[in-house]
Parts: structure tokens; sequence; C-alpha cells
């Protein structure tokens, strides 16, 4: 039997259009690592990286077996992929924000980036788009913001130090801030495509 990192894109896609289960098993072992890591580092959880990977495979699959697909000279596989994936992936988080019914939810995911470390260079440019979003924020905004999600206070103790806001409306004001910063930050995303 070979190792599977031994088979070459050709190798892979002549098994894939053969039905030979080793061509996926290649795709898989060799061909996915970095598309799920992409997942992973913006948002997603292995579950999320795991249905990425396999309707990514499925696309590829639909594509050999019509036809439709080329291996270019000098294009890998594995580039392929992960565009296919990056390209899902992003329709997925557009999707989730759209249906998605706690704006906190959203920026959870937002802080998660700001708190995740990771070598993705698109992980570095979604951290500097928070912090500018942050800082360009009102001070009432970003007291809470930062208060809530970063310094894990309750709304008693933002009340109490901010001292010109009752309870009540730090929870009215975050809703807003949320919104501001999260609309601020997708479009953002969708400029830097």
């Amino acid at each position: 039997m070979k190792n599977y990192r031994k088979y070459s894109d050709q190798e892979i896609i002549e098994s894939v259009r053969s039905g030979d289960e080793k061509g996926y098993k290649a795709i898989f072992h060799n061909r996915t690592g970095a598309l799920k890591k992409f997942v992973r580092a913006n948002g997603g959880d292995d579950m999320d990286a795991d249905n990425i990977e396999q309707k990514t495979v499925l696309i590829l699959y639909e594509k050999i077996i019509s036809g439709t697909f080329k291996l270019h000279l000098n294009t890998r596989l594995s580039t392929f992929l992960y565009s296919i994936g990056r390209n899902l992936w992003l329709k997925e988080i557009k999707k989730r924000e759209k249906t998605v019914s706690k704006p906190e939810e959203h920026l959870l995911y937002v802080s998660s980036i700001e708190s995740h470390d990771s070598d993705d260079p698109l992980h570095d440019v979604h951290k500097r788009i928070l912090s500018e979003l942050l800082n360009r924020l009102d001070d009432d905004c970003q007291k809470i913001l930062v208060g809530k999600f970063y310094e894990n206070r309750s709304d008693e103790e933002i009340s109490k130090s901010m001292g010109t806001i009752s309870t009540e409306n730090v929870r009215k004001r975050r809703y807003k801030c949320i919104q501001k910063l999260k609309k601020q930050f997708f479009e953002r995303l969708r400029q830097n495509g």
C-alpha cells in the first residue's frame, strides 16, 4: 500500500475518477489540513472544519466525475481545495451573521479572534481590524464592551464604575454598541475580501 503522502495530485485525481477510495483517503490525509486550520482560526470549531472539508471534497469529486476539473500545470490540488473551502466558510460566516439571534455571540466570535494565537496572516488582519474599530467607538461603548467581554465584569459592576448609567441601560447600550461594531467589522471584512 502506498503512503498517502506520496500520492501526486494527478494520481489522486485518477484514483477518484476510477472510484478507488485510496484517492479520497489521500485527499483527507494530506490535502485539507490548511483548510481545516483556516476554519478553526476564523471562528469555526472542529465540527465546522470537518463539515467544510466534506463539502469541499464533494465539490472536487463532482468536478472530477463530470470531467470539468482540470489540474493546471502550476496549481496544486491543496490550493484548489483551500480556495473552495475558504469561500464556503466565508459564506457560512455571513449566513450565521444573519441568523444568530444574540448579538453578543458575534462579539464573542470577534473577541475570540483577539485572544486566539495563530500564525494565519488572516487572523492578524482580523485582530488589527477589531482593535481599530474598538478604538473608534465612543468612550461609553468601549467601557461597556471591554468590561463585559474582556474583563468579564457584570452589568452591575460596569454600571457602578461608569456612575452615569443604570444596569438596564448598560444592557441596552451594549446591544447597540455590539450592533455597530459587528456591522463595521463585517463590512471591513467584505472590503478586504
